[in-house]
């Protein structure tokens, strides 16, 4: 149904080199900074770009492939940049003004940064879905979380949330495919026809789909009362804790970007 060249969305990729070798919590850390940096210094941007393109070549993933998983979001970024585009006022720019409203260069700004900023996000997210198994992942954000539990924080439940979480979107992902393949053999078509039709049709997929879910939930959900799981109940870690030099290496060349985009940021041009 999948091809090995067409993963499913969030699915993770096996590997042993490069980015596959971090601590997820590091992973994490350093995802949150570049986002962070990137929303809040415009500079930031021109200094992202490049050591994403560093990582996706460490991580030896063809760049067809993230490009692929962000085409996939085209048209929300297409909507996100001519949002700003037309809607942020300020200065027209000339020519391209019509009765009384037009596209003014704050616009034209707004919507290129926030769609770029909303691009690195995504690409970001990506590689870290990509070169992060779901196990690591929820261990290294439980980690991250443990200090809420003096606040009684459920910190393993969110854990536990988050890896059904990212479990179960391949799941679903085959089975609407699935789905699809099987009502349009039926004879129903998801193309053609007007609005109400095209609702209509969409109708035949979502509802056996949501049953298919909430069909999934109730046998993990009985399995776990068969086991007697209990999220009280202290447990060991799986992956190792201690962090080796390339995750420092990677964490300070993260905070130096940002250090970096900060300082420029607040230089003054001359």
């Amino acid at each position: 149904m999948f091809s090995p060249q067409q993963p499913i969305f969030g699915q993770y990729r096996d590997g042993d080199h490069g980015l596959y070798l971090l601590d997820a919590r590091i992973k994490l850390i350093c995802l949150l900074i570049l986002v962070g940096i990137a929303f809040y210094r415009e500079t930031a941007v021109f200094l992202i770009l490049p050591l994403l393109a560093a990582a996706i070549g460490a991580s030896r993933l063809p760049y067809r492939l993230i490009a692929r998983w962000l085409l996939k979001l085209k048209w929300f970024l297409i909507f996100t940049f001519f949002f700003h585009l037309l809607f942020t006022p300020g200065y027209f720019i000339p020519y391209l003004v019509w009765h009384e409203r037009g596209i003014t260069y704050e616009g034209l700004h707004n919507g290129a940064y926030i769609s770029l900023r909303l691009l690195i996000f995504l690409a970001a997210s990506s590689l870290l879905t990509l070169t992060t198994s779901p196990g690591r992942l929820v261990d290294g954000l439980g980690k991250l979380l443990s200090p809420l539990k003096r606040f009684n924080f459920p910190v393993q439940d969110l854990a536990l949330m988050i890896m059904f979480s990212l479990h179960f979107l391949p799941l679903l992902w085959q089975e609407a495919d699935r789905l699809r393949k099987a009502q349009i053999a039926r004879g129903i078509s998801f193309s053609q026809g007007g609005l109400v039709q095209r609702i209509k049709s969409l109708s035949a997929l979502t509802v056996p789909l949501i049953f298919s879910a909430f069909r999934r939930a109730d046998n993990l959900a009985l399995s776990m009362e068969i086991r007697r799981y209990r999220s009280d109940v202290s447990r060991t870690s799986l992956y190792p804790g201690k962090l080796q030099f390339m995750d420092y290496l990677s964490l300070m060349t993260v905070l130096g970007i940002a250090f970096l985009a900060y300082i420029l940021g607040n230089t003054p041009l001359p």
